[in-house]
């Protein structure tokens, strides 16, 4: 073997190295704070509801696709830091790691894509349409 192909063998075990040491590192975290930090105080907090709760005040719906979810926790996580935005309803769906956002204004959309991302979820697509 020539010391090129040496080399490329020692640069594929380290990268499976360091991407095992961060795997079994999470691993552990989770397994010692449990998803979201659940009984922790970095969980979820109370609920928080949208201030207008009438669906007519809301023309517009958002149909978002999150990663990252796994539990009641995360479900909660993202529906507090989008009701937290004054015009946006969240609710989400956990099977389909989806929500549908209610919006007073379409532009509101940038905002609820960076509060679910500031939560550390993905936000793998986010569409908007009038209500029918």
């Amino acid at each position: 073997m020539s010391s090129s192909g040496i080399l490329v063998t020692i640069l594929i075990v380290a990268v499976l190295g360091v991407v095992a040491f961060i795997t079994i590192r999470n691993y552990r975290k989770q397994l010692d704070e449990g998803c979201c930090g659940a009984g922790g105080d970095a969980g979820p907090g109370e609920k928080v509801e949208p201030a207008d709760k009438d669906e007519s005040h809301y023309p517009y719906i958002a149909d978002v696709s999150i990663e990252g979810m796994h539990c009641d926790n995360c479900v909660r996580k993202v529906e507090n830091a989008v009701n937290r935005i004054d015009g946006a309803w969240a609710k989400v769906d956990l099977p389909t790691n989806s929500a549908k956002v209610l919006l007073k204004d379409k532009k509101l959309q940038t905002r609820v894509r960076m509060a679910i991302s500031n939560n550390d979820f993905t936000v793998a697509s986010l569409t908007v349409a009038e209500k029918a």
